[in-house]
C-alpha cells in the first residue's frame, strides 16, 4: 500500500513510545504528509517491527470526543475482542490522514480516502459515548462512514469506554429504551464543521440511497450489532443460569422490536419455560419474559395465545407487586389491548379505565404514562360509538402531547 496514495494506516502507540519522538515535527509539516506516511518513509521501528503497517480496523469517531476517552474505548474494544493492543493495527484519521492544509482539500479527495480505507480494511469500529446521546450519529462524516461500511459489505463494530459499556449493558434490560435512541436517528439533521462537506455528502446520499433509506440502513446496522453483542454476552453463562435467561429475554425483546417475530417467539418460549422450571412462576424476571412473549404473540395477531399469557402474568404480578406498580400497570394495559383487538370492547374499556385511574394516582394526569392509557380508553370508547365520552379525553391528550412533545411529534 503506497504511503503517498493512501496515507498509510497507523499502528496505535502512546506518546511514551520513544520511536515517535525521533520524527522531528518539521519533517511531516514540511512534507505535508500524514504522521503515518512520514513514519513509513523513515522506516521507524518498534521492537523490530514497522510502526506503520496495513490496518485491520478503521476507527470512526467524533472529533468532539476527548482523545483519551477515544483511546480508552479502543482499548476496551480490544479487550472485548481478545485482541492484543500492542499488535492491533488501526486506521485513525488524525494520524493516517495529513492534517496539513485540510481546508484546501476538496470533498472528492476526502470521500475517496475514507471510502478506499474502509473498502480495503473491511472492518469499521465506531466509538460511541454516551450511548443515550451518541454524537457520531449526529455527525455527517460518521454517518457517511456507516454508509460506506454497508456499501462495501464491511463489518461494523462499536467501541465504548469500560464504564460506558456497563451503562449500556444495564440499559439493554429495557430494549425499548435503546430502541428509542436508534429510532431518533435523522441523517438529514447531521452536522459538519465544514458546511460544504455536509452539502456534498447530502448530495451523495440524495443521488444514491436517499435519507429515509440511509436512516433505516444506520438503524439496521447498529441494531444488528446490538443483537450480536447480546448473544456474545450470553455465551459465558450456563443456559439455565439467571444471567443467561435475563439476556435471553432481552434478546427476544430486541428481536421483537426489529420485527423478527419468528426468532423472538422461539427464543422467548424457551426462555419462559426455563424461568418457570428453574426459578418458579412467582419470579419477577419470569413475568418480564412472559410480557415480551405476549407482545410477540399480540403483534403477530396471535391474540388467542397472547390472552392467557397476559392474564397469567397480571395475576402473578398483582400478587407479587400489588396493583400500584408500573410493571403490573403495563401488563394490565397489554391485556386491555388484546381484548380491544379481539373485539371485547367492554372488557377493554373496563381495563383501560382502571389503568388510567391507577396511573393518575401514581404519576399525575398529564404524565406520558397516564396519557397513554387515557388515549387507549378514548379509542375503546370511540369504537363503541361513545363519542361524547371519547371526545374530551382525546382533546385532553392532544393538548398535553402538544405541550410535552411539540406540535410536530403528535
Amino acid at each position: 500500500m503506497s504511503p503517498i496514495q493512501s496515507e498509510l494506516p497507523c499502528h496505535p502507540r502512546s506518546d511514551h513510545n520513544p520511536n515517535l519522538r525521533t520524527i522531528p515535527q518539521a519533517n511531516h509539516k514540511q512534507s505535508g504528509l500524514s504522521l503515518c506516511a512520514q513514519l513509513f518513509l523513515s522506516n521507524a521501528q518498534f521492537k523490530g517491527n514497522p510502526l506503520v503497517q496495513d490496518a485491520s480496523w478503521f476507527i470512526s469517531h467524533a472529533w468532539q470526543y476527548k482523545f483519551t476517552e477515544t483511546i480508552d474505548s479502543i482499548l476496551a474494544f480490544a479487550k472485548t475482542e481478545n485482541l492484543d493492543p500492542s499488535t492491533m493495527i488501526i486506521w485513525f484519521d488524525l494520524f493516517s490522514n495529513s492534517q496539513h492544509n485540510t481546508a484546501a482539500k476538496p470533498f472528492d479527495w476526502w470521500q475517496t480516502v475514507f471510502m478506499n480505507a474502509i473498502k480495503s480494511i473491511h472492518s469499521v469500529v465506531m466509538v460511541i459515548h454516551p450511548w443515550e446521546n451518541p454524537i457520531p450519529l449526529k455527525r455527517v462524516w460518521c454517518i457517511f462512514e456507516v454508509y460506506a461500511c454497508t456499501v462495501t459489505s464491511s463489518n461494523f463494530h462499536i467501541a465504548m469506554t469500560s464504564q460506558e459499556e456497563l451503562t449500556f449493558i444495564d440499559a439493554l434490560h429495557t430494549p425499548e429504551r435503546f430502541h428509542a435512541v436508534l429510532a431518533n436517528i435523522n441523517s438529514h439533521k447531521s452536522e459538519s464543521w465544514n458546511p460544504s462537506d455536509r452539502d456534498s455528502i447530502f448530495e451523495v446520499i440524495q443521488q444514491t440511497v436517499g435519507f429515509v433509506a440511509l436512516d433505516r440502513l444506520v438503524f439496521d446496522t447498529i441494531s444488528n450489532w446490538v443483537v450480536s453483542s447480546i448473544k456474545k454476552l450470553m455465551k459465558p453463562y450456563d443456559k439455565e443460569s439467571e444471567m443467561h435467561l435475563i439476556l435471553m429475554a432481552v434478546l427476544g425483546g430486541f428481536l421483537r422490536l426489529q420485527g423478527r417475530y419468528q426468532e423472538a417467539e422461539e427464543i422467548l418460549e424457551k426462555c419462559v419455560e426455563r424461568w418457570k422450571r428453574v426459578f418458579g412462576v412467582n419470579e419477577p424476571n419470569t413475568f418480564s419474559a412472559m410480557n415480551f412473549l405476549g407482545l410477540v404473540y399480540q403483534e403477530q395477531g396471535k391474540l388467542s395465545d397472547a390472552l392467557p399469557i397476559f392474564t397469567e402474568c397480571l395475576d402473578g404480578q398483582t400478587r407479587l407487586h400489588g396493583t400500584d406498580d408500573l410493571r403490573t400497570l403495563r401488563t394490565m394495559n397489554h391485556l386491555g389491548m388484546v381484548h380491544q383487538n379481539m373485539g371485547n370492547f367492554k372488557e377493554a374499556e373496563s381495563i383501560f379505565r382502571e389503568c388510567r385511574i391507577t396511573a393518575t394516582k401514581l404519576f399525575g394526569e398529564t404524565d406520558l404514562e397516564t396519557l397513554r392509557y387515557t388515549s387507549n380508553l378514548a379509542h375503546s370508547l370511540q369504537t363503541q360509538s361513545k363519542f361524547s365520552e371519547a371526545e374530551p379525553l382525546l382533546i385532553q391528550c392532544l393538548s398535553a402531547f402538544k405541550t410535552i412533545c411539540g406540535l410536530h411529534r403528535t
